[in-house]
């Protein structure tokens, strides 16, 4: 049995549709301008992975200089559509953003011993964030890594 992705990824009560280029809650459709889907699909399809605002930029303006406003711009217009669900998109201060909801990608598997057979898989994916802080008593410094040397 082959697979073929067919690009839909549902979380909550959301599905972004890859190929159509859709995002509906609830079936109802939610306006998104053609960057905003493109930030969105780089974020969704990297569920819990820190995506670097590099990434970001070459993946939706590949040929083009873009300031980093504009993709915070983009951000901020997800945040709004995602209304009650703005923290589905986590920014990583200083790196980047990661997309925070639970995935479940859909697959079509093309079932070849019979005629026009499809079979819809649903893949989950779990993402899981961990966050720890290291709270060093006053006056307390790490110590320095130590030189290497080789020895010749």
């Amino acid at each position: 049995m082959s697979l073929s992705r067919n690009g839909l990824y549902r979380f909550d009560e959301f599905v972004l549709d890859r190929l159509k280029r859709t995002l509906a809650r609830d079936g109802e459709p939610v306006p998104l301008s053609p960057k905003a889907f493109e930030v969105l699909t780089c974020l969704v399809t990297n569920p819990g992975r820190v995506v670097t605002k590099e990434e970001l930029l070459k993946a939706v303006w590949p040929d083009s200089f873009v300031e980093e406003g504009n993709l915070v711009q983009y951000v901020v217009a997800l945040r709004k559509a995602f209304a009650d669900r703005a923290g589905y998109i986590v920014t990583v201060p200083g790196r980047g953003y990661q997309f925070a909801a639970e995935v479940h990608e859909e697959t079509l598997a093309l079932a070849p011993d019979q005629p026009g057979g499809v079979v819809i898989q649903t893949v989950h994916e779990r993402t899981r964030i961990v966050v720890e802080e290291c709270d060093s008593p006053p006056g307390y410094a790490l110590p320095a890594p130590a030189a290497l040397s080789r020895a010749e």
